[in-house]
């Protein structure tokens, strides 16, 4: 009996020591432990607008700071407040911890309130502070170019309205000729603080407005209207005229060069914002299968200019129709195709 007791006594100390433990150890590690989470890693703001960061996960007293204040500050209860165009860091310090989030802030100053509003909305939308500056311009390129269809009709009638000159015409109406897009570029690269020039000159001999803009502190022509395809093509956007030195936009553009900066960076510097780099066609076959598979129905891919060069039959596509079989869900195996060369790459756009 009094052997038991012992037995029991010892299954109840046992246990309290236990529980203790639960409560003393592994409790309280889950706390150690806890993730700390800043509440958003990247903002997009407008001048002037502000909003409130929040560090959870942690009890430690918080010590809030901007890398570039003139561009974005912070209160030390972590409201952020875009002052001027630009890029900012702001970082949140919790004992030996840092926890950073990048700002991008924009301010767009147009006169017509509804291009203004309509221009907010897309950079706002479209625009993140974790992008760098080609990034930003390859956002604001593609925008435009899915979003508006050169004006070509009234082109050909020679009863061009005045709005299609304009921004107006790209972000409200959706229909522009050149100094429609050109402007409106220059709109988005003012907002966003990123240094950019409206060049006039001629294209094919016709009056022609694009832009030159300037990346990592070198000068790269760029023409949106030429890389819509005309007649528009819904979906459709090409890359032939996106950041590429004068030696290449001579081939078909005249301006007065005296009058703007040199722009003569190699032409191929982004082809990585493009797509993949095929150097054989056996992987270029199989890079247009996993972009069908993954839902990309308009496919594009890169190929060294050696190996396109290398294909049996110059300037024909790089693949027979029975490649296609089997990628269609609904056996329809039709295409077409179309290519430009891009400094030391050719770029093909297959349309399924």
């Amino acid at each position: 009996m009094k052997q038991n007791k012992i037995q029991m006594r010892k299954g109840i100390v046992f246990f309290v020591f236990f529980f203790l433990l639960l409560l003393g150890v592994i409790l309280p590690a889950k706390n150690i432990y806890a993730d700390v989470v800043l509440n958003k890693t990247e903002l997009t703001l407008e001048v002037g607008k502000s909003q409130k960061l929040k560090l959870a996960g942690t009890n430690k007293k918080i010590r809030w700071s901007s890398n570039k204040a003139s561009v974005a500050k912070v209160s030390n209860k972590g409201t952020v407040t875009a002052i001027s165009k630009g890029n900012a860091v702001i970082t949140a310090k919790a004992g030996k911890k840092k926890y950073t989030c990048k700002v991008c802030v924009y301010d767009v100053n147009y006169s017509n309130a509804k291009v203004a509003k309509k221009a907010k909305k897309v950079i706002k939308k479209y625009i993140k502070a974790s992008m760098n500056t080609e990034e930003k311009i390859l956002a604001i390129h593609d925008y435009m170019v899915l979003n508006c269809a050169y004006d070509y009709k009234n082109y050909l009638k020679g009863t061009i309205p005045f709005v299609s000159y304009s921004p107006e015409g790209v972000l409200i109406k959706k229909k522009a000729v050149c100094q429609g897009y050109a402007e409106t570029f220059q709109l988005f690269m003012d907002s966003l603080g990123i240094p950019c020039k409206l060049v006039t000159g001629t294209a094919n001999g016709g009056g022609h407005a694009w832009n030159m803009v300037k990346v990592s502190g070198k000068w790269f022509q760029i023409d949106v209207t030429w890389d819509d395809p005309v007649p528009d093509a819904k979906g459709r956007t090409r890359y032939a005229y996106f950041l590429i030195p004068d030696s290449v936009m001579d081939n078909d553009h005249k301006w007065n060069k005296s009058y703007y900066p040199k722009c003569k960076t190699k032409s191929d510097k982004f082809i990585h914002l493009f797509g993949e780099v095929s150097k054989s066609k056996e992987e270029a076959i199989q890079n247009l299968y996993e972009q069908y598979r993954t839902g990309n129905k308009m496919l594009t891919l890169i190929y060294t200019k050696k190996c396109w060069n290398s294909l049996e039959g110059s300037k024909i596509p790089f693949f027979e129709m029975q490649d296609l079989y089997g990628l269609n869900a609904d056996g329809h195996t039709s295409y077409s195709y179309s290519h430009y060369e891009y400094g030391k790459y050719v770029v093909i756009y297959v349309y399924l």
